[in-house]
């Protein structure tokens, strides 16, 4: 009798662990096709100006892939992207998240590009669920991971990220592959891109 006790209950849990299990793949399922992305085609015309400068662009920008935006340099310090606002002005982004950034005025016109504008818009910065920031390397077009990210919430790491890939169809939901950048590196799975800047 007790031995039957114990296989009803041992039926019991299995059934209702099977059943969280089951609730549990749905609420990642649910959430996976509930997420959304958002693509921010990045204009500067309501930047907040923390500063403007005296400079040169010398060429395309390394970071944004986009007829209008350049790699500028004002003494030491560079900036990339920057966007053209006018012909003797460009506006840089130091800080695309919360839009601030620097204006150059240019001592020398911007340099003209053969094919420029055949360029495909690629993601230059990006902002995931987990709350980390991401911006491309000024060389990491073929670097598997192109994307450095601050720490995300609840992590001391900063992390690498991949390009970001659409992953849900009927939804514009866009997920990236990231992995930590201490000294043993870690795979951290797929997260979501909530907003992406082109």
């Amino acid at each position: 009798m007790r031995g039957k006790m114990r296989l009803v209950n041992n039926l019991h849990f299995g059934t209702w662990l099977l059943a969280l299990l089951l609730a549990a793949g749905a609420l990642a399922l649910a959430q996976t096709i509930l997420a959304s992305s958002r693509v921010v085609h990045y204009t500067p015309l309501h930047m907040t100006v923390r500063s403007t400068v005296a400079g040169a662009c010398s060429g395309k920008s390394l970071r944004a892939a986009r007829p209008d935006a350049y790699r500028c340099t004002s003494g030491a310090i560079a900036y990339d992207p920057c966007f053209k606002v006018e012909a003797a002005r460009v506006a840089c982004p130091t800080d695309v998240f919360t839009d601030r950034g620097t204006v150059v005025r240019l001592t020398r016109p911007l340099p003209v590009f053969a094919n420029a504008s055949a360029l495909e818009p690629e993601a230059w910065a990006m902002l995931l669920a987990s709350g980390a920031r991401c911006l491309r390397h000024s060389n990491g077009s073929a670097n598997a991971h192109p994307f450095s990210c601050s720490a995300a919430r609840g992590r001391a790491m900063p992390i690498a990220c991949a390009s970001p890939r659409l992953q849900v169809t009927g939804a514009q939901a866009y997920f990236v592959d990231c992995v930590n950048t201490g000294a043993q590196t870690a795979n951290l799975g797929s997260t979501l891109a909530r907003v992406i800047y082109e």
